[in-house]
Order: C-alpha cells, then structure tokens, then sequence
C-alpha cells in the first residue's frame, strides 16, 4: 500500500505525538526523519477484517447441538475414580 507522508522531524514529532497519533488514526501518514535520514513511518492501523458475513454465534451454536455430552452422569465417574 503506497501513503503519501508528510515529513516530520524528529523534535517535532516527540512534542506532536499525540497530535500525530489522531492526525494518523484519521487517515494521515508520516514520515520521521533526524536531518535527512528517515528513521520511521508513522501510518493508519489496518483496518480489522470483515467476518465475511459469517455468523459466528449461530455457528457455535450448530457446533454444540452436534457435540453430544457423555451420557455417564459425573457422580459415577468420580465414584469409580476417573474423575
């Protein structure tokens, strides 16, 4: 992904930070530089991807009514020292 920058010296960005961070989050990028030599980007976050329309609570569901619960009630279990 290519990000038009804007460049940022170093002294700068330390006592912008905050500034730079919403600046960021709403979009902008920006390169920080000592002089003439880059040294960081500063770029948006990617946004998290979309669940695809999956439903994810119906497909836990679905998968609990296909698991089926052993039928030993606990007490027997822990009678015979399995549990």
């Amino acid at each position: 992904m290519l990000y038009n920058m804007t460049t940022v010296d170093i002294a700068e960005a330390r006592n912008r930070f905050d500034e730079l961070i919403h600046r960021s989050e709403h979009g902008e990028s920006f390169t920080v530089v000592e002089g003439d030599k880059p040294l960081a980007s500063l770029v948006p976050a990617a946004k998290p991807a979309a669940t695809g329309g999956i439903d994810f609570l119906a497909e836990a569901r679905a998968l609990r009514a296909r698991c089926k619960p052993d039928p030993t009630p606990i007490k027997q279990d822990i009678e015979f020292g399995r549990l």
